[in-house]
This record gives structure tokens, C-alpha cells and sequence, in this order.
């Protein structure tokens, strides 16, 4: 069995998080729960999947107990919490592998290239939806361990840079929304419901 953190994070110490006001200001991490929802199911007891909302939680599960994957959904009001976080996990873990994906990265090669030779602290990038290249991405880990040093050719939508080179296979397509479990209905955003954070709902996706 493999240990896994997921993490939708965010600046909750800033003014107006939920802190320092006790607002509910926050959702629901809905995104990585369907990503952790969809591992469950196709990987099962393999895996080991805890999801976190706040950077402070996060870092001090890595400190207790370091995972073989930490993952971090990444847009344009969280990419610099990010990169401090995975480079912490990094410098300190180097032996647990790095994961990002989300929308705050342009879709060229050369810039996804550019990206991940200029933030060395991230192992490989998730393109497009999350939920099948994160499982293919556990797979490769369950089968050669925490580390992408050749190429996988199975990683579809998994850029990455491997002894130097650049390897990424882009595919559009989007699978069937039924294969996908609920994270709500499985409890897997119970806790998170529990401490008052707002319910989050995706009524359309690709």
C-alpha cells in the first residue's frame, strides 16, 4: 500500500479566511475528491488517500508521516502557496513524488517544457481532466516506485521531464462522467462538510 496527499489549497491566514473571521469563506476541496474518488475505486486497498484544504495540515502530515505522492491542484489564486509547499516537500522528501495539475498552465508543449525545467520541484504535471492520468500515474508508482525516470508511454496527459527530456502524449478525449464515483456520496467530503466549508457542485464538464 501506497500513502497519498492531495491537496486543494488555500491562504487561509490571509484577511477574510475563515480563521481569523469564522465565516464559512471556503469550499468544499471538490476537485481533488473526485481525482481521489476515482483512485479509490480503480485502485482500492493499494492505496492509502488523504485529502487536505489547508497548507499548515498538509506539511505537518508530510513532517509525521511522508507520502510516496503529494498532489496539488494548481490555479492562479493558489500556484505560488504551491510552489513554497512543493518545494518544501522536495527539499525535504525528496523520495516522495511531486504532482500538479489544474488549469493555471498553458496548453503548448514548449511552455509546459518551459514550466516544469524552471520548477524542478514538480515531477510531473497533470493536462486536461485529472481523474485517469492521476490513477496511470499510481500505477506507474505501485509498479516502479515513487519516481518517473523513463518514459511511460501509458501516461497520457502526464508531461514530465525524465533523464533530461521532455515527454508529454496529449489526449482529448473525455471519458464517460458514470465511471466517475461521488465524493459526496462515498463520504470522502464529510469531514470537510463537518468543519462548515460550503458544498461545491460541477454541473458541466470538457
Amino acid at each position: 500500500m501506497i500513502k497519498i496527499y492531495l491537496g486543494d489549497l488555500v491562504h487561509n491566514y490571509r484577511p477574510g479566511g475563515n480563521i481569523l473571521t469564522g465565516k464559512n469563506d471556503f469550499t468544499v476541496p471538490l476537485n481533488i475528491a473526485n481525482v481521489a474518488a476515482y483512485a479509490r475505486k480503480v485502485c482500492g486497498n493499494e492505496i492509502e488517500l488523504s485529502l487536505f484544504k489547508y497548507p499548515e495540515d498538509l506539511l505537518k502530515a508530510v513532517d509525521k508521516d511522508p507520502p510516496a505522492v503529494v498532489g496539488l491542484s494548481n490555479y492562479a489564486w493558489n500556484s505560488d502557496l504551491n510552489f513554497r509547499v512543493g518545494t518544501y516537500v522536495k527539499k525535504y522528501y525528496p523520495g516522495t513524488l511531486s504532482v500538479m495539475g489544474g488549469p493555471a498552465m498553458r496548453t503548448a508543449p514548449e511552455d509546459i517544457e518551459s514550466f516544469l525545467r524552471k520548477n524542478r520541484h514538480i515531477d510531473a504535471y497533470i493536462m486536461h481532466e485529472g481523474e485517469g492520468p492521476f490513477v496511470q500515474i499510481l500505477r506507474h508508482v505501485l509498479e516502479n516506485g515513487p519516481e518517473i525516470n523513463c518514459c511511460n508511454e501509458s501516461l497520457t496527459n502526464v508531461a514530465y521531464l525524465a533523464k533530461d527530456r521532455f515527454f508529454y502524449t496529449s489526449n482529448d478525449k473525455l471519458n464517460d462522467l458514470d465511471e466517475y464515483p461521488s465524493p459526496y456520496l462515498n463520504g470522502m467530503l464529510d469531514e470537510f462538510l463537518e468543519k462548515g466549508l460550503i458544498p461545491l457542485f460541477e454541473t458541466n464538464r470538457g
